[in-house]
């Protein structure tokens, strides 16, 4: 692996990049590989099934990431494609095949692929992941090459392409390598000015309690100049103001001087954090009182910084490639910085953010109220094992119940549902309050009602939906002090999506329900028989046993209707309905096809007990008087499987030959 990080960084164009990504393919087994890399202009890639071997430029790209299931921030995997994807009218990736899907921290560079042999290999993702680095400084090296390839004295800029690359390359390894604050800032100063030729080169950071930005970190300014920078702090306004769209390149600033109003209460070094005795006057393409402005994005877009160069050695820049250049390395030196700021406090959070996100991308795939409670409380568990999980919503009396737990035995659950009452514990505390809780202490708060033996800590937080409270999420842990804020601030953001989540399993049921039922009878209609009749269908096969299926129609019921009227006739299909309902197993199926006629599913049902199903209906039916005193007859067409027919279509064809012959020699009877 070793030897791929550094051939790939060794690079020289593309003819060498092609011979180290065959070998790369080869030792890692790929069938299909994708690469591709993020820039300013749209998306430079190669796919091995291009018929042409070239990496190119495109600007219209495939959402990949809108198909992808994440594994974790890194990894993720592409289920059986579709159809074929196509970029500029060309083949990237075969329909048929499982990829695998695999990005940088910074999303910039991005490999899908499928192994030869079509196993997951943990193991490999992982050397993948670390190989990715020297890839994306190998790509982005051909990439700027390209950019390159139609300027005069092309030998001199490549090599010098190749040397900031390469030393960016380098340090951005180290920068990865510490969480030493001022450490870091060394290398952010000095790797700047001598890979891209800039004699000053300033860090300042943004002070969010009183909004001003400070000088932090210099190289090539006297030790005196810059005490006396960092003394004068510049108003974030200030900057603000300076970030105009009209200035903007790529994610950067390029302020010519000729357009900066400064306000006579400023100055241009006050902004600029340069000193204008010191500017030497020999600049051709660069102005002393030029501003350039590489900003410093956290995580989630927010500015922690900017850096400011000056003093090309060379007198001339080419501003477009420089910018290029330093905001790929800013990029990795924002989240050094900010992860050396924040390390001691905010690692723990973070990786626990990383845990909620991935609970909650699952959640949206469950449909079902009791599938989706099952997989949340397992997956706390599992991402947090410290947390005793328990799900508690109001059921049909209004009253507290545990619907899920995970962490808890059950004697110990079946003891706590018995004591839930709304107004005790701290649970009931948050139901008739309706506000989030935390204790610290369960055995020195006297809300608390469970173990007293030991001491632990509580969180308990309301389950909201549009239409009102549900529940509650409680999560318990061992020991005093166990759960803080940072927990609190977790377990809140689990029941907003658990909330969500529930909510649309109940819509979904209604909506389900509402699309399979008869409105007339209450009943299922013939789209839930389908769907159902299927199911079971394949089920017989699976499991070698018997399927049947009753088909049912009211004989003379046109003469009913004709006779007493649609109303009656509409009540008596009810009434009929009802019958069917209370006289079949508890796992038949009655459906309503449509007027007078209904299906009957009869699982593991062979021909014999299936005929007896048959007349035990038409005996109770005869000899009941339904609306009005009216008395009725049926006939019933039987079938089946694997007896009489063995496929949906066939069966239903002889179901409803059947009852059609019945009905043809002379009604009331049962025929199959």
């Amino acid at each position: 692996m070793k030897n791929l990080v550094a051939k790939f960084i060794s690079c020289e164009d593309e003819s060498d990049f092609f011979k180290v990504l065959e070998q790369f393919i080869e030792e890692f087994g790929f069938k299909t590989l994708l690469v591709c890399l993020k820039t300013n202009n749209g998306y430079f890639l190669y796919s091995t099934l291009q018929k042409e071997k070239k990496i190119v430029e495109v600007k219209d790209f495939y959402d990949f990431k809108r198909i992808a299931i994440e594994e974790n921030k890194n990894i993720s995997h592409i289920d059986s494609l579709l159809y074929d994807i196509k970029i500029n009218n060309e083949t990237v990736l075969k329909s048929g095949y499982h990829y695998t899907f695999i990005t940088d921290n910074q999303n910039e560079l991005f490999l899908i692929f499928q192994y030869d042999e079509e196993i997951y290999f943990d193991r490999k993702n992982n050397e993948i992941l670390e190989i990715l680095p020297s890839i994306k400084n190998g790509l982005s090296k051909i990439y700027l090459l390209q950019k390159l390839s139609s300027e005069k004295d092309l030998e001199d800029k490549i090599a010098s392409v190749n040397r900031k690359l390469y030393t960016l390359q380098r340090l951005t390894l180290l920068l990865q390598s510490t969480f030493d604050f001022n450490k870091i800032l060394e290398i952010i100063t000095k790797s700047i000015s001598s890979s891209l030729g800039f004699s000053v080169v300033l860090v300042s950071l943004y002070n969010e309690k009183d909004d001003t930005m400070e000088r932090v970190a210099q190289n090539g300014l006297n030790e005196k100049v810059f005490e006396k920078l960092k003394k004068q702090k510049v108003p974030f306004s200030t900057i603000k103001n300076l970030l105009q769209e009209k200035f903007r390149i790529s994610k950067s600033y390029y302020i010519n001087h000729s357009e900066i109003n400064i306000t006579s209460n400023e100055s241009i070094y006050k902004i600029a954090y340069i000193l204008p005795e010191e500017k030497p006057n020999e600049y051709i393409n660069w102005h002393p009182e030029d501003i350039l402005i590489i900003p410093l994005y956290s995580k989630d877009e927010k500015i922690i910084g900017i850096i400011t160069v000056d003093k090309p050695e060379n007198k001339y820049v080419n501003i477009f490639e420089s910018i290029e250049i330093l905001e790929s390395f800013a990029q990795t030196a924002s989240i050094s910085l900010e992860n050396a700021k924040l390390f001691s406090k905010m690692e723990s959070l973070i990786s626990n953010l990383e845990k909620v996100s991935k609970i909650s991308a699952m959640m949206n795939a469950y449909t079902q109220f009791d599938e989706l409670l099952d997989h949340f409380v397992k997956s706390i568990k599992e991402n947090f094992p410290n947390y005793n999980t328990a799900v508690i919503l109001y059921n049909e009396f209004e009253e507290l119940e545990i619907k899920a737990y995970s962490g808890y035995n059950e004697n110990y659950i079946e003891r706590i549902n018995e004591m839930l009452k709304i107004g005790e514990g701290v649970v009931g505390w948050v139901a008739e309050n309706k506000i989030p809780v935390l204790v610290k202490d369960t055995r020195s708060d006297p809300r608390f009602i469970g173990r007293m033996d030991i001491s632990m800590s509580e969180i308990a937080v309301p389950l909201r939906i549009p239409s009102g409270m549900i529940g509650i999420l409680d999560i318990e842990s061992e020991n005093i002090d166990s759960l803080d804020e940072n927990d609190l601030r977790i377990i809140s953001i689990l029941s907003s999506h658990l909330s969500v989540s529930i909510d649309n399993t109940f819509k979904y049921e209604d909506t389900v329900k509402i699309a399979n039922t008869d409105p007339l009878t209450n009943i299922s209609n013939y789209r839930f028989f389908i769907e159902k009749f299927k199911e079971e269908l394949e089920r017989s096969k699976k499991l070698s046993i018997p399927l049947s299926i009753l088909m049912i129609d009211i004989d003379y019921f046109k003469d009913i209707n004709d006779t007493y009227g649609h109303m009656i006739g509409d009540t008596i299909i009810k009434e009929l309905a009802e019958i069917l309902v209370s006289t079949v197993r508890k796992g038949d199926i009655v459906t309503r096809y449509g007027g007078d006629e209904f299906f009957i599913i009869l699982p593991g049902t062979g021909k014999e007990f299936t005929h007896s199903i048959a007349k035990k209906i038409t005996s109770i039916v005869k000899r009941t008087k339904f609306t009005k005193n009216i008395s009725i007859t049926i006939s019933i067409g039987t079938v089946t499987y694997p007896d009489d027919a063995n496929s949906v279509e066939t069966i239903l064809k002889w179901v409803d030959d059947a009852l059609y012959d019945a009905k043809r020699k002379g009604r009331d009877r049962i025929n199959g």
